[in-house]
């Protein structure tokens, strides 16, 4: 390591120095909503997971926390304040002995899984759950938490997987296995899965509706009963309705103006 460095907290409006991070190698910090900041920090070779560790300084209580143990530690804030962390303590060939560690600053516990193979993890929008990444033999799955570290849902298992967070914190799993791809969808209640497909791609509304592509044709799954409809199907059906409007209109005018004629027709034309 070249030299020792460390993260500094000051006070506004006079910049008074309230805390400091240990002195090491200085990798990278995030911050809490509620502003408490967490630091990665290495007291070895920084590209060495074995030396890294995440300590945390609280301002507000002028408490610090560290990580049990050094190894790679990727935090996730929840927005109430509550840090999840994946603990790699050996080489990414021991991926079973993977833990996440979860601090909760209110009451200063932290809560710790059994080890396998954790990769990264991320907090829902409510903060009520956590997605992780699992790596296993067969390959990689989902895994959602609850705040207490309890297993809700796992994923199918898959060599790719991709998940994101809906805004009100229902989670959608890419996976692929033999050549094929397909969603998963967690509502926190039910399991939703779409159909099998060479390529998938999908994205959430604001509104927790889903949009995805499979083969090149789009399709909306509207979560409160959920159901699942083709866009494609829908314009058509649409596009037709307007068709039987026009038509429908057009046979009326047509209607009327046979019948203005046939009372013209009746009428004398006055003569010069």
């Amino acid at each position: 390591m070249r030299g020792l460095f460390w993260i500094d907290i000051y006070l506004e409006p006079n910049l008074e120095r309230i805390m400091s991070s240990d002195k090491r190698g200085y990798l990278e910090y995030s911050w809490s909503k509620d502003g408490k900041l967490a630091v990665r920090l290495c007291s070895g070779p920084c590209y060495d997971v074995n030396w890294q560790v995440i300590q945390v300084l609280d301002p507000a209580s002028n408490r610090t926390w560290r990580s049990s143990e050094a190894g790679f530690a990727k935090p996730s804030w929840s927005p109430e304040g509550k840090l999840a962390i994946v603990i790699w303590p050996g080489s990414d060939s021991d991926y079973n002995e993977h833990w996440i560690e979860l601090y909760d600053p209110a009451t200063g516990r932290t809560l710790k899984t059994k080890k396998k193979g954790y990769m990264f993890a991320k907090w829902s929008p409510d903060g009520k759950k956590l997605a992780a990444m699992v790596r296993c033999d067969k390959g990689f799955y989902v895994e959602v938490l609850d705040d207490k570290l309890d297993v809700l849902w796992n994923s199918s298992i898959g060599q790719i997987t991709v998940f994101k967070w809906s805004n009100d914190s229902k989670i959608a799993v890419r996976i692929e296995r033999d050549g094929k791809e397909w969603l998963e969808i967690y509502t926190g209640s039910t399991t939703w899965r779409s159909e099998e497909a060479t390529e998938v791609a999908f994205n959430w509304s604001e509104g927790g509706n889903l949009a995805y592509v499979t083969d090149q044709e789009l399709n909306v799954v509207k979560f409160g009963g959920i159901t699942s409809q083709t866009i494609i199907e829908s314009v058509l059906i649409a596009m037709l309705g307007v068709c039987l409007l026009l038509v429908a209109l057009i046979r009326y005018r047509l209607r009327k103006g046979s019948a203005t004629d046939s009372i013209s027709g009746e009428m004398p034309h006055e003569q010069t």
